[in-house]
């Protein structure tokens, strides 16, 4: 199938990569050193003076490394930029002054690219970036006879899907899903590098995420020290690719057999029979999300509206609640909120009989 058809095309996602992979830089920066200014940059000197803009993503970083609370910390960031700064300083300090008395320097890494922040993460933090990620699994996907379907680069994170066309079946007659998986990983310390299993049904192209198959966490040794130094990631990256590329292609092949195939669409199968009998659907929905830990009034008036509609023949069931997240997800503009809640389209697929019975009954 031609990648076009969803997400990004590989030209641009190729393209993309090679600019991060020619402009970014990583810092290795002792927590005293560190300065955030009522500009709302992040300064630090090293012979000559570095400044970065953080981005949303870094900036809650900061903000938590801080110990400000997110929801006071987006407030003042718009309102006094002056207290906004001077609440980062003091929790950077308070991080250094602490580390000085354990004997020990604090330090962060930054993540740098066109004179932004990326990420601000721990100096134990070992890159697997999403170009490590697609040179690790396009072979993998390749090797198991698998088309690329979707990717996407986000702020922060890396997507890319494969469908298989033999592991193909019907949910109920005429509703055909297809199965492969969905890579994923962070450049900038947002979550694991992972492999999950992926369905994508065909009436209608939503995308459901059925759990977590392999993840990595991107930690490795403590690299902290006093002195500010500009990390060159080439070699580690080198050594981590390596690491675990063959634990990958091990994952990827053990997980798109038949027999596991089979056993996950048999669990569709299950939750096309099983009846929402609760015709209150709002009530539904609410429970729903609360299973879930989905929020916001525009999502659930959203899904309200997917699961009433039947979805594309999924109907009051089970196997229709599903479907309307996963077609929320696929009609939110923010990819990285439409995983959320295609994989709580999942959740609500795993409920066990007793739960389902509370929240449809």
């Amino acid at each position: 199938m031609n990648l076009q058809t969803k997400g990004k095309d590989l030209v641009t996602i190729a393209k993309e990569f090679q600019r991060i992979r020619e402009t970014q830089k990583d810092y290795l920066v002792p927590t005293a050193r560190l300065e955030a200014k009522e500009n709302g940059t992040l300064h630090f000197l090293n012979g000559s003076d570095h400044e970065f803009k953080p981005t949303n993503w870094a900036f809650g970083q900061m903000a938590t490394y801080a110990d400000v609370p997110k929801a006071y910390a987006d407030r003042l960031r718009s309102e006094n930029a002056r207290l906004m700064a001077d609440n980062l300083n003091h929790g950077f300090q308070k991080h250094a002054i602490d580390s000085q008395k354990a004997g020990k320097a604090e330090t962060r890494m930054l993540r740098t690219i066109d004179g932004n922040l990326r990420g601000f993460v721990s100096s134990r933090f070992q890159p697997f970036d999403g170009y490590d990620m697609a040179n690790t699994i396009f072979p993998i996907a390749m090797d198991n006879g698998l088309s690329p379907r979707q990717m996407e680069i986000t702020e922060k994170r890396f997507y890319a899907r494969f469908v298989s066309e033999q592991l193909v079946g019907e949910v109920k007659k005429g509703d055909v899903v297809r199965y492969g998986f969905m890579a994923s990983t962070s450049d900038v310390g947002a979550g694991s590098a992972q492999i999950e299993g992926f369905f994508e049904r065909l009436a209608c192209l939503n995308g459901l995420i059925v759990g977590h198959t392999f993840r990595r966490f991107h930690v490795g040794k403590d690299q902290g020290s006093d002195r500010i130094e500009e990390f060159f990631s080439e070699k580690t990256r080198a050594l981590t690719v390596q690491a675990i590329a063959s634990q990958m292609h091990d994952v990827v092949a053990s997980g798109l057999t038949k027999e596991v195939f089979q056993r996950e669409l048999a669990k569709l199968q299950a939750a096309a029979n099983n009846a929402i009998t609760n015709f209150d659907l709002p009530e539904v929905v609410e429970l729903a999300m609360r299973a879930t830990s989905i929020t916001g009034e525009d999502t659930k008036n959203s899904l309200l509206a997917a699961l009433a509609t039947g979805n594309e023949g999924a109907g009051l069931t089970q196997w229709g609640l599903v479907n309307a997240f996963t077609r929320v997800g696929r009609d939110t503009p923010d990819f990285d909120r439409a995983v959320d809640l295609e994989r709580a389209g999942s959740t609500i697929l795993e409920l066990n009989p007793s739960q389902w019975q509370r929240l449809a009954a």
